[in-house]
């Protein structure tokens, strides 16, 4: 990796040098101040600006070149001959003001800004014609102007910067992008002379001028004041013996003419919202602050007091570095504008901190870089690179080896390491290429979209012949298109539609921000199929449409705008052609139980129902017509509920119904009608599709088609009066009997409401550090008595669970823990089915239980523990995922689940051998227990050396275990633990009866399993605290060797009877009997349960 790259990269993709290299930028402030506004005491131009930007190569340059140049073009020469002028207060732009009063020409406010924005702008023009002359005489592509006019005092120019930036961030958020865009414009094609068009001048001047008018006059000043100190008392004169006095005089009385018309005319900037999501933010953020921490020491060790930050870029022209100071800026205008703000009062809040050497402090700087990280994430990538491998250009031969040189190269090649991985952070956020063409097509189609009378009957209808065969060809085409598709992305299509209906006002048309998300999921999922597939589907429509509708359509709007929308739907096309993306395969959530029952259910359903579908004249002119009576916008609810149950839906199973219509269309005969087998395919589809959803969901859209098409409107009494009675009534009956199996795996109210918390909480689950070895302490005091008291409670609560809910609850567990990524986060589909399990397990138990539990665990947590640990994650997302689980406690809590009896498969006779066996085990062993220091802070302590994920590993190994034996037993042994801690002594010791009943529910436990699942937990738990930790030798140092013998022999005896009792290997073990049982197994006070007494009751077998 090439020096130049990792200085380069660092400096301009990240800012991580930020305030740092922006020793150059008052330079720039000062010149570009005056490039535009000429000054008979002080000359500034534009080029130097540019210049300087290209030096310091900063992420300040956006901020200074942008937003500060432009400011300072009116604030650097206020004190220029004899006085100094107060320019003031609060305006917005010309853009924004008259677009917002041909919206709305009634209101006043906005009428008056608009007077004062054409007010401004009418004085740029005369400060134009009166300084065009002396622009045309300034040397703007002299080297002077690469050079800073004054001291070269890096702290002071870096503490002007900061009053700059800050001006640029309190200033209304679309005047300053209209000011960026005047300047590019400019920039674009500029002659030799460096001099632009009267007409450009004109719109930077009335730009700039809006901009100052958006924020108070106390700022400008500070501005003024910060960089007129610096620059020498001699520059202005020598400057000025470069112009004619006359015409520069000239242009400085326009100059105070025009100061006065901004001061008169403010206008109060409107704050920006932000469109970068909660979750990029968050994850920003987190990679920010580790960033932060590799890079500080590489951002120490630069000496930004060098002389380098402010020298020009070396070997190159003005107009050169002007073109990239211009992708810049156009970079700039493209931004979130709220991000940009952050980013820049980060700036601002640093300059103010840092030391006499120009350090800033590592808050302040992780605060930059975060800022930095989401302004980059809303930009395209190619943008970013474009911008890049421009300053490659400029500075890379030279200046990031010069760097490099005085760095220590291992913090160097930290900080690079850091930022790659905060570059891929923020890369995923970053918006594709298909969003950003979006956005321009929203932008180009919306004045088209608005006349288009969406609210007419005339959109229900069928745009061409009533032919139900030929439109059915179409819509499979359509159907088989849909489902080769991306499924996530039709999800977030379905989704993006869904915000857009929500709340849409009486014309139909929804905002331009949801139109331009609508485009990117269309375009997104249309990218994800060949394009083969999208030309059937618009050949096969295209044919059906009657020649005459398009021409009749462009008379309801008009033309110059539907020409524009088209044009720029033309451009979208290509982008979305040229930015394929390949689907990824859903995998289902559907069982294979369920699978099996739907589709047998699904056979008996088209069996029944064949003759009465055959029945049906699917050639009915009906199936043209629009619902009777009813408006766009009821349809449009009712198609709402769809895509809302559609996005609930597993994307498998939705892909599986899809093909089956697919495949049923084209065997279809003349007349419509599908195969038997066709039938059968679709309603197992979706019975399976509709399984995964819901039933209130499902309800909501019976409810809405009903209103549509529903008694009310006469239309099943015309189908029903077409058909055999007796054929509907069978097709009912069987229906009826579907409808049962499919209901009976529908998620509850708790697997519907655990989505929506994992939804909710999966952000703040990602910025856990899962694998740090804190996890693995106790919160609070090591008080080893209090905590088995707590365990008490939580062992409990797992024994009062019910069995198969406990089971399902540790094959979800299992599930996520299998293949979890080395982050230690599992997928949020696994979360959900989690979280489902969880509160099911809790809805079987009373609240009164749940209470004791968190009650006696609240009590032995350290208060500074939640603080700590939210100093971890993003408050917002830990407050969110808070909320979520709040509400979902809720949910658990309003459906209680009564739980089953269980019944134990181990037989009498067993369970009589291994009872006798623990007495004989109780009695010999009793003597070493006793004996064991249950107080020693040994108990509290993480196994030596070992990583969180080994540990989870050994849990995993208890988990299915646990998960495989009998449940009866296995409450009893739970019982008698609860029973025996709520007896122990002061010193943690159990009664001698106590501890045989113990004995006794964990051999019956152990035998229901068999003997490899034993060892499995067995080999695990010895490699976590085995012969190598030395945990044993410890254990039994502080023993009486002949009690400890004692309990050993009796233990093997025990062991034997045991083992006696287990099933053999040719019995189906929980893995075999999982799809035939459809378990979910579990965890709960389970897992707490194994943990404590496994590794006491198998380690000493060893």
């Amino acid at each position: 990796l090439h020096s130049d790259w990792f200085v380069t990269s660092r400096l301009a993709q990240t800012g991580t040098s930020t305030m740092q290299s922006v020793w150059t930028v008052p330079s720039t402030a000062v010149a570009s101040g005056c490039s535009r506004l000429p000054m008979p005491k002080v000359v500034r131009s534009k080029p130097t600006a540019s210049i300087d930007a290209g030096v310091g190569v900063g992420a300040d340059v956006f901020w200074v070149a942008l937003i500060g140049g432009s400011v300072a073009a009116a604030t650097a020469g206020r004190r220029l001959a004899s006085g100094r002028l107060t320019v003031p207060g609060q305006v917005r732009g010309t853009v924004v003001a008259v677009r917002a009063t041909e919206k709305d020409a009634g209101n006043a406010p906005i009428k008056e800004k608009s007077e004062k924005a054409d007010a401004i702008q009418k004085a740029a023009a005369e400060l134009t014609e009166a300084t065009y002359p002396f622009m045309q005489e300034v040397p703007w592509n002299s080297d002077e102007f690469c050079l800073t006019p004054g001291k070269h005092d890096p702290i002071l120019w870096t503490k002007a910067a900061g009053k700059i930036i800050g001006m640029g961030a309190d200033m209304d958020a679309e005047l300053v992008k209209a000011g960026c865009h005047a300047h590019h414009v400019a920039c674009t094609n500029l002659p030799p002379n460096g001099v632009c068009s009267e007409a450009q001048l004109t719109n930077i001047y009335a730009a700039i001028g809006h901009m100052i008018a958006s924020v108070p006059e106390s700022q400008t000043m500070e501005v003024y004041d910060s960089v007129s100190a610096l620059v020498r008392p001699d520059v202005p004169t020598y400057l000025m013996s470069k112009v004619t006095e006359e015409n520069a005089r000239t242009a400085y009385d326009a100059l105070i003419k025009f100061t006065e018309v901004v001061k008169a005319n403010p206008i109060t900037p409107s704050p920006p919202t932000t469109a970068v999501s909660s979750s990029a933010a968050s994850c920003i953020n987190q990679a920010a602050n580790e960033l932060g921490k590799a890079a500080y020491p590489f951002m120490q060790g630069v000496d930004w007091t060098d002389d380098l930050w402010a020298k020009p870029v070396p070997g190159r022209s003005a107009q050169e570095v002007l073109r990239v100071v211009s992708k810049m800026i156009m970079m700039g205008t493209k931004m979130d504008s709220a991000a940009l703000q952050e980013a820049a009062r980060a700036h601002v809040k640093a300059i103010e901190g840092i030391d006499a050497k120009g350090v800033l402090t590592q808050s302040d700087f992780e605060a930059i870089l975060a800022g930095l990280g989401k302004v980059i994430s809303s930009v395209p990538e190619s943008t970013v690179m474009g911008v890049y491998n421009d300053m490659n250009r400029i500075t890379g031969s030279s200046v990031p080896p010069f760097i490099f040189s005085k760095q220590n190269p291992v913090e160097a090649i930290a900080a690079y390491s850091a930022l790659m991985k905060f570059k891929d952070t923020v890369k995923a956020f970053q918006p594709s290429p298909i969003e950003v063409a979006a956005v321009k097509l929203a932008k180009e189609t919306y004045p088209f979209m608005q006349e288009v009378p969406w609210n007419s009957f005339e959109f229900l209808q069928t745009p061409g012949a009533a032919n139900p065969i030929a439109w059915t060809d179409a819509i499979g085409q359509i159907i088989d298109m849909g489902a080769s598709m991306d499924a996530e992305i039709v999800k977030a299509a379905c989704e993006a539609h869904h915000a857009a209906i929500v709340d849409l006002p009486e014309n139909g048309v929804c905002s331009e921000a949801q139109l331009a998300e609508i485009y990117a999921t269309i375009g997104r999922m249309i990218a994800s199929v060949p394009e083969s597939k999208t030309m059937q589907v618009y050949y096969y429509v295209s044919a059906l449409v009657d020649k005459k509708v398009p021409e009749y359509l462009m008379s309801k709007v008009t033309e110059k705008n539907a020409r524009a929308a088209y044009d720029a739907l033309l451009d979208f096309t290509r982008v979305v052609k040229r930015n394929p993306i390949t689907p990824s395969r859903p995998t289902t959530s559907v069982s294979a139980s369920a699978d099996s029952k739907i589709s047998a259910a699904a056979s008996k359903l088209a069996e029944a129902a064949y003759p009465f579908m055959k029945g049906v004249d699917w050639t009915d002119s009906l199936w043209a017509k629009a619902p009777p009576g009813k408006d766009a916008q009821e349809v449009l609810k009712a198609v709402d509920k769809m895509i809302v149950m559609g996005t609930e839906m597993d994307g498998a199973a939705l892909q599986e119904a899809a093909r089956a219509h697919v495949r049923a269309i084209r065997g279809k005969d003349s007349k419509g009608v599908l195969a038997q087998k066709d039938l059968k395919a679709i309603l197992a589809g979706l019975g399976k599709a509709i399984s995964s959803v819901p039933e209130s969901t499902v309800m909501d859209v019976y409810d809405e088609m009903s209103k549509l098409a529903g008694e009310s409107t006469g239309i099943p009494e015309y189908i029903y009066s077409k058909q055999n009675p007796v054929d509907a009534l069978a097709a009912y009956g069987a229906l009826m009997e579907f409808k049962d199996t499919v209901r009976a795996y529908q998620p509850d109210a708790i697997g519907a409401a655990a989505a929506k918390l994992s939804n909710a909480s999966y952000s703040f689950m990602q910025q856990v550090p899962w694998n740090s070895f804190e996890f693995l302490l106790p919160p609070g005091k090591a008080d080893p008595i209090g905590w088995t008291q707590a365990l008490g409670k939580m062992i409990d609560m797992g024994a009062s669970m019910d069995g198969e809910l406990v089971k399902a609850g540790c094959l979800a567990h299992h599930n996520a823990i299998v293949n979890l990524p080395s982050s230690s986060v599992c997928s949020q589909a696994q979360l959900t089915e989690i979280y489902a399990a969880i509160g099911r397990m809790i809805a079987s138990v009373p609240e009164s239980q749940t209470m004791g539990v968190y009650e006696s665990v609240k009590a032995l947590v350290d208060p500074k523990v939640p603080e700590y640990l939210m100093a971890k994650v993003t408050e917002a997302d830990a407050k969110a995922a808070y909320d979520a689980l709040i509400e979902f406690t809720e949910v658990v809590k309003a459906n209680p689940i009564k739980p089953s009896n269980a019944t134990t498969v181990v037989s009498s006779s067993d369970a009589s051998a291994i009872s006798a066996a623990a007495s004989e085990l109780g009695k010999a062993a009793y003597p070493f227990m006793k004996g064991v220091d249950w107080t020693d802070d040994l108990w509290a302590k993480a196994p030596p050396g070992r990583s969180a994920q080994e540990v989870l590993k050994a849990v995993d190994k208890m988990i299915v275990m646990g998960s495989d034996m009998d449940w009866a037993a296995l409450q009893e042994a739970a019982r008698a633990h609860a029973k025996a801690i709520e007896s122990m002594d002061a010193k943690g010791v159990l009664t001698q009866g106590d501890f045989n009943a113990i004995l006794a529910g964990l051999g019956k436990a152990i035998s229901s399993v068999p003997e490899t699942s034993v060892m499995d937990v067995y080999t695990e738990m010895n490699t976590l605290a085995g012969t190598i930790t030395g945990i044993p030798n410890y254990i039994y140092s502080k023993q009486n060797p002949a009690d400890a013998m004692a309990a050993y022999g009796a233990l093997l005896q025990f062991k034997d009877t045991v083992k006696a009792a287990q099933p053999k290997q040719d019995r189906k073990l929980f893995v075999d009997v999982v799809a035939e049982w459809q378990l979910d197994p579990a965890v709960a006070g389970l897992i707490v349960f194994l943990a404590v007494t496994l590794p006491s009751v198998l380690v000493p077998v060893h």
